[in-house]
């Protein structure tokens, strides 16, 4: 998203939190304003796909419902939205 981006991984007590910035967003991937496609999937398979699976993850920006109303919108037979 952006190339001076970070993220902060936390752990304690057995437990593990990644605050993601702009690089995670819940339901959808942003756009690119810096860096390319490579550079996106390092961070997110590679450094964030490989954090342990019980990982609290905080996004930077809430954009989810946002998100999920545009998908449903794109994709409205798709039945993973049939909750």
């Amino acid at each position: 998203h952006t190339l001076g981006h970070l993220s902060y991984f936390a752990e304690d007590a057995g437990q593990t939190a990644v605050f993601t910035g702009d690089s995670l967003f819940v339901g959808g991937c942003g756009r690119f304003f810096e860096g390319d496609p490579k550079q996106a999937h390092t961070s997110l398979i590679e450094v964030l796909g490989s954090l342990p699976p019980d990982t609290k993850v905080y996004c930077g920006h809430e954009y989810t419902v946002k998100n999920l109303t545009f998908a449903v919108t794109a994709e409205p037979g798709n039945p993973i939205f049939d909750i």
